[in-house]
């Protein structure tokens, strides 16, 4: 007798949600009359322009191409010829580095150089003298040797 009272009563409540369902929907669909309210318009010429279009977000943003500086030599930077941002031409100075250890590093080079060349002409000198004492040798040997031997 439970289970009937229990089944009689499910039946019920669904019959009543079904019931309420098609009321609910049924009476969206009817219009419900409203007083209409005034709006403000504003009348405008037609004109052609630009819509801007802008897009906020967080992230980083990286360039398709991008180029690296670095120098091809160590040094103090003296002077910045130019600005941050600025555009620059082929060949334009970009920045000063300080010189003075590549002229000493010059100064030294040409020292050790002109050292070498000392060299080679003192080595010259002695061979062209070597090779003269060597021709006159040739030149007396032989009559040493014909003074020497028996006739």
């Amino acid at each position: 007798m439970r289970t009937l009272t229990r089944s009689i009563l499910a039946c019920a409540t669904l019959a009543v949600l079904a019931g309420a369902a098609l009321w609910h929907t049924h009476a969206s669909d009817t219009p419900v009359a409203h007083t209409a309210h005034a709006v403000a318009v504003k009348v405008a010429m037609v004109t052609q322009a630009d819509i801007p279009h802008r897009v906020g977000g967080i992230g980083t943003v990286q360039s398709l191409q991008s180029v690296v500086i670095r120098p091809q030599l160590d040094g103090t930077l003296m002077r910045l010829w130019v600005k941050e941002g600025q555009f620059v031409e082929k060949g334009q100075m970009l920045a000063s580095l300080d010189d003075r250890d590549w002229r000493a590093q010059l100064a030294q080079a040409e020292a050790e150089l002109a050292q070498t060349r000392a060299g080679l002409r003192a080595a010259q000198a002695d061979l062209d003298r070597y090779q003269s004492l060597e021709q006159g040798r040739r030149h007396l040997a032989p009559a040493v040797g014909s003074a020497t031997s028996p006739a």
